[in-house]
């Protein structure tokens, strides 16, 4: 109803973008993913809101401007989202890599942000935290860099790839 009320049907391109270290975009598209948006119309703006603001972008302030109301149809995606049973299963019977996108430390068991959370990772996951992924203008680092990255801490873009965090967060930038 949300995205009717703004416009927004199932087949519309989508460009999401943020002003967010944590590149919080992604998250968004994997959303719209997980719905069953056509993943051939959602992009992401690299470098974000900076990027647009550096180039010149036009901007604006206030609210938005009014659309017709559009109807949304979810189609919803489950083959994009892993139960804790599946991940479970996944340690006794790997079929799937499984890469924590959070920082090193909290890889390694340190101290965590949220004390309701554990620390640590999952048995024979890969760490490959999310920030690896951009350069230091904020915009993502070229296809070739990022898969000689996975590669080089022993993932096989061959076989699939689970990506976990500790929040749901950044994962999706590894989509």
């Amino acid at each position: 109803e949300q995205c009717g009320a703004l416009g927004i049907s199932h087949d519309y391109k989508i460009v999401f973008y943020d002003n967010s270290p944590l590149k919080t975009s992604a998250r968004a598209l994997w959303m719209f993913k997980v719905f069953g948006h056509n993943p051939h119309q959602l992009y992401i703006l690299d470098g974000g809101l900076s990027a647009w603001r550096q180039y010149g972008g036009a901007i604006e302030e206030g609210p938005s401007y009014p659309v017709a109301m559009k109807s949304y149809d979810i189609r919803y995606q489950d083959n994009l989202i892993r139960t804790l049973d599946a991940m479970k299963k996944n340690l006794h019977h790997p079929a799937e890599q499984v890469v924590d996108m959070r920082h090193p430390s909290r890889f390694a068991g340190g101290k965590e942000a949220r004390p309701s959370l554990r620390s640590g990772h999952i048995p024979g996951s890969f760490c490959f935290p999310y920030f690896t992924m951009f350069g230091a203008d904020g915009c993502y680092k070229p296809l070739d860099k990022i898969t000689k990255q996975l590669t080089g801490i022993g993932v096989d873009l061959k076989h699939p790839i689970v990506a976990t965090c500790g929040s749901g967060m950044t994962a999706a930038i590894l989509d």
